[in-house]
C-alpha cells in the first residue's frame, strides 16, 4: 500500500518540476483529497491499483502539472490532507524542524576535520542517543571483518600479498 501503487499515497510532480507527497490513506483525508482537486468521482477509486488504471493516474499527474508545488501547498492548507514537499538537499538542511530535532550533527573525526552526519531519528527524555564510531577510512575495518566471519590469519595475509585487500 505505500509502494505508490495507489492514487492515494503517490509523489506527484508538479508544473515547476518539483514534486509534493500525497499521504491519503484514511478515509477522510481521501475525501478531502478528492474534493481539494475537484474530482469526486475518484472517490471509489482511493486504493484501485494504478498499474491497472493508468488512466486515472494521468488524470490526478495532469492535475498537478497545473500548478506549481507552492501553489499547491498553499491550495492544500483549506483541506485537511496529508501533504508535504518533496525538498532538495539545500532545503532540507535549513528546514526549521530538522534544525529543532538536531537532525544535523557536527561531528569530529580522529583523522580528518569534523564532518556533518545525521542525527539519530528518536528522542529519549532522558537519554540522549550519541554517535560512537566515526565514518571508517577506506578498508578500516577489512581485516576484523575478515576474522569475524572465519579468516584466519595465514589467509587474511595471503590475501594482502595477493592485494586483494
Amino acid at each position: 500500500m505505500l509502494n505508490g501503487k495507489n492514487l492515494c499515497y503517490r509523489i506527484y510532480k508538479t508544473k515547476d518540476n518539483r514534486y509534493i507527497t500525497i499521504g491519503a490513506i484514511e478515509t477522510k483525508f481521501w475525501i478531502n483529497f478528492c474534493k481539494a482537486i475537484g474530482r469526486d468521482d475518484l472517490l471509489e477509486h482511493q486504493f484501485t491499483d494504478v498499474t491497472q488504471r493508468k488512466d486515472l493516474l494521468e488524470d490526478v499527474e495532469n492535475i498537478f502539472l497545473t500548478k506549481n508545488l507552492n501553489e499547491w501547498l498553499t491550495h492544500f492548507e483549506a483541506f485537511e490532507i496529508c501533504h508535504g514537499p518533496v525538498n532538495d538537499l539545500r532545503e532540507v538542511l535549513s528546514d526549521p524542524n530538522v534544525l529543532f530535532r538536531n537532525m544535523l550533527l557536527k561531528v569530529k573525526h580522529p583523522i580528518e576535520e569534523e564532518y556533518w552526519s545525521v542525527g539519530f531519528p528518536i528522542k529519549m527524555s532522558e537519554t540522549e542517543p550519541k554517535i560512537r564510531l566515526h565514518p571508517p577510512e577506506y578498508g578500516e575495518h577489512t581485516e576484523q571483518i575478515l576474522r569475524s566471519i572465519g579468516y584466519e590469519e595465514s589467509q587474511i595475509y595471503d590475501l594482502k600479498n595477493r592485494r586483494i585487500i
